[in-house]
């Protein structure tokens, strides 16, 4: 580090602690990798908060020679502008928060505002890129589930996704409506049946949905818990509530899914070699199969929703789709079908936390698949105590242009 950049750090050291917030700056600390593991582990070893500020701060002096400009990448993305101010306040400017408003240059000095336009240039054929150009490109909806009736585990930390995936979607023109009040079934279908219908849709560009609680599967089906612990078929009655027949307004539009929940109750092993980037971390472990076998069965004969979000038989398999009616649709999973996904009680779920980072430093260059794959590439340098790791996956309907968000250009 520059040592003008450590007396920065060095002179407003008490002021930092008072200021900052170290919850939300540690995971993006980890997957920039100023930090190890064993450092964090070590700073989150003193008792009282402000002593493990201080000792964050202290070590930050003595990392590698982009640690400060790395930091300030951090501050900007979890909008901690009183600490921006004591250590870089001309990044406080108003050409800069423009810069940053457009989400975010990789390389520093980078004018992103106009960058966002030569996605088209090099071909203006619309067959090949969905359009992107509305202002709000679209809803983002953000729907959480951290408590539960009667499963025994709260998901927490899921707060911390709500709140990353909301500043990152606001900042990429999305309306973000944030549904974190533990719905139950027949309310969470009601809430996505709605936004299905709404008129608005037809001046949007895009839609993304975000649905973070636990889940699993059956037969070949995925499935979500709602807070009244009845599960819901992912496909039948939400994604396909998006589809052209029951949404015409979104008819040839681009429809995100992001979803993170368990798919089953397997996990992955690690036991090629020994990550050289690894945290530890508490799993989200879902439901135990007996409980998903119980609740399925009770919801064959006790289900109050419609016929349409019903479980299929127990053999049931989901139909094979080749209709335009089924189109546009990109789903990204935190897991392979089968599979768990994992949750930091402190920082948010694994997958949840990579999606933000990802999208806040490449969507203004990436095209989506390029970013899932960015997600995945931050996701596999993660492993549990217990040497599980987790798998990424997404597949699409349809999806057959590029999706670029394009931050900042309006036509």
């Amino acid at each position: 580090m520059d040592e003008s950049d450590r007396r920065k750090i060095k002179e407003n050291i008490d002021a930092l602690v008072d200021v900052l917030d170290y919850a939300s700056l540690l995971p993006l600390l980890q997957m920039k990798r100023i930090f190890t593991r064993s450092m964090i582990e070590a700073f989150d070893g003193h008792q009282h908060l402000e002593h493990r500020k201080f000792a964050m701060l202290c070590d930050l002096c003595k990392r590698g020679p982009n640690a400060f400009e790395d930091f300030i990448d951090c501050l900007q993305m979890t909008e901690q502008t009183e600490a921006i101010r004591l250590l870089k306040p001309e990044a406080l400017t108003p050409e800069n928060m423009q810069r940053r408003c457009s989400l975010f240059p990789v390389r520093r000095g980078m004018i992103i505002y106009p960058s966002c336009s030569p996605f088209l240039n090099d071909d203006q054929n619309p067959d090949r890129y969905y359009k992107m150009t509305s202002n709000p490109r679209g809803y983002a909806l953000i729907v959480n589930i951290r408590s539960f009736a009667y499963v025994n585990i709260e998901r927490i930390g899921s707060e911390m996704d709500v709140k990353r995936l909301a500043r990152v979607f606001r900042r990429l023109h999305y309306d973000v409506v944030v549904k974190d009040n533990d719905p139950k079934s027949d309310e969470l279908v009601e809430f996505f049946n709605d936004y299905s219908k709404r008129e608005e849709l037809n001046q949007h560009d895009s839609i993304v949905v975000v649905i973070m609680t636990h889940g699993g599967s059956y037969g070949s089906c995925d499935f979500i818990y709602a807070a009244d612990d009845v599960p819901i078929e992912v496909d039948e009655c939400i994604i396909q509530k998006f589809n052209a027949a029951n949404c015409p307004q979104l008819s040839n539009k681009p429809k995100l899914f992001f979803i993170e929940s368990c798919r089953g109750g397997d996990f992955f092993l690690f036991f090629w070699y020994p990550l050289s980037f690894a945290i530890t971390d508490r799993d989200d472990k879902g439901v135990p199969v007996s409980d998903i076998n119980r609740n399925i069965q009770d919801m064959q004969i006790n289900c109050t929703l419609s016929e349409t979000c019903a479980f299929p038989p127990q053999n049931g398999t989901q139909r094979m789709r080749n209709d335009p009616t089924y189109g546009d649709i990109l789903i990204s999973n935190a897991t392979v079908f089968g599979y768990r996904a994992y949750l930091n009680t402190c920082h948010g779920s694994w997958f949840m936390q990579a999606l933000a980072f990802c999208l806040w430093h490449h969507a203004h260059d990436k095209h989506i698949e390029e970013i899932l794959c960015c997600v995945q590439n931050k996701v596999r340098d993660l492993q549990t105590e217990d040497e599980f790791v987790q798998c990424t996956s997404y597949s699409n309907q349809g999806f057959y242009k590029k999706f670029y968000f394009n931050p900042g250009y309006f036509a």
